[in-house]
Formats: C-alpha cells, structure tokens, sequence
C-alpha cells in the first residue's frame, strides 16, 4: 500500500469510526476482541497495511457500507474523475455533430449514459447524473484522463457538475 493510500484509508476508517462515537476500546468489545486498539489505530496512522477482508469487517462494525467508504477514499486521490457529473444527452449529441474529433468519443459517451438510464429505467429525462467513479471508468475505456474528457465535453455538463457556481 502506497503511504498516500495507507494515510486516506486510515483517515477514512477513523472518520467512520468517530461519526459513531466510537472509542478503539469499544471497537476493540463490540469485535469480540478481533480488533485491538493498537491495530486500529495503526491502520489510522497508515503505519500499518490493512486486508480488504479487515477493511470490510472494521466498514461493517462501523455500519458503513464499505464501498462508499472505498468511494471516499478514491475521491480523495482522484477528485475530478469521482465527482458526480451531470450530463444534457442533448447537447452531448449536438456536440459530437459540431466537432469530428470527439465524434467518436461522443458516440461513446452517450452508450455509456444510455447503458445507464437502461440499468436505472430512467427515460423521462435528457439530464442524466453520472455517480461517483462513472467518469474514472468511462475514461479509462476511451484511454483519456478524466480531466481531458470533462474538458472536451463542457458544453454538454452541467455548471455544478465542473465545481462552477450555478448561473444567477
């Protein structure tokens, strides 16, 4: 594990564990005894390595869900492809008419949010929202980082969905 990675999961799973008021002692009773204090704490510090089958049992003991917690952790390395994007298929396919160039990447960016409305049953609108990690995904299918894809489909994106203030 990276220090980067090892510092986030611990800041992670220490916010989890403080929003339920949780001291390492009762972390330490409410395991059985699986997870000492002083384990606990080193996977805060990210002085030690956490297993995925631990990280998933400390997410369960806390009651998060340990993707969403996983979700928090990759949004902290990785914030533009993770952030929700919301996304005007209209103006996406108006977009790949104007411009060849990301024509192509147009085409697959509108299967992709249509694979999505499907999945979702979601055709009464032209708005989709893209969930966390959408983005990272689909650029890395095209090959482009995530920062060039929000870039050259701007027009299509939503000001909040690009960290703008919404129009007055």
């Amino acid at each position: 594990m990276t220090e980067e990675l090892a510092s986030l999961t611990g800041a992670a799973l220490r916010r989890a564990r403080r929003r339920h008021g949780l001291t390492l002692q009762a972390v330490w009773a409410r395991s059985g005894g699986r997870f000492k204090p002083s384990a606990v704490g080193g996977y805060e510090r990210g002085e030690r390595s956490i297993s995925l089958e631990r990280f998933v049992a400390l997410a369960n003991l806390y009651g998060v869900a340990a993707d969403e917690l996983l979700g928090e952790i990759l949004a902290h390395m990785s914030p533009m492809g993770r952030s929700p994007v919301i996304i005007d298929l209209n103006a996406l396919a108006a977009l790949g008419e104007q411009d060849d160039m990301v024509s192509g990447e147009a085409r697959a960016v509108g299967e992709f949010v249509h694979s999505i409305r499907a999945q979702r049953g979601d055709y009464l609108t032209s708005v989709v929202s893209l969930r966390s990690g959408d983005v990272e995904a689909l650029s890395r299918s095209l090959g482009v980082p995530s920062e060039t894809l929000l870039r050259r489909f701007r027009a299509a994106l939503d000001a909040k969905s690009l960290g703008a203030p919404p129009p007055n």
